[in-house]
């Protein structure tokens, strides 16, 4: 098995942890699949949908998890924060 043949999952996978907050640069990730789709090897509409998901899953998922448990977050996420306390 090669990467090339989980190029379209890999890429879901930075995109999505990216917009769910993990600290990953995502353009090194889609210049090199621009490069594959220019060679022929992945298909552009392909790319744009996985990553186009994979973006709104995060998305929604963040509005889903602040939706049903906002102060319990804000909490949390206060409290690891340096110099704050607890925002709610």
């Amino acid at each position: 098995m090669t990467l090339l043949e989980h190029a379209q999952w890999l890429l879901f996978a930075w995109v999505f942890g990216n917009q769910a907050g993990v600290p990953l640069t995502v353009m090194p990730v889609l210049l090199g699949a621009g490069a594959l789709v220019g060679n022929g090897r992945l298909s552009l509409t392909a790319i744009i949908a996985v990553t186009v998901v994979a973006s709104l899953g995060a998305d929604l998922t963040w509005y889903a998890l602040g939706r049903w448990w906002g102060p319990r977050l804000l909490n949390v996420f206060g409290q690891d924060s340096p110099g704050t306390g607890t925002l709610v």
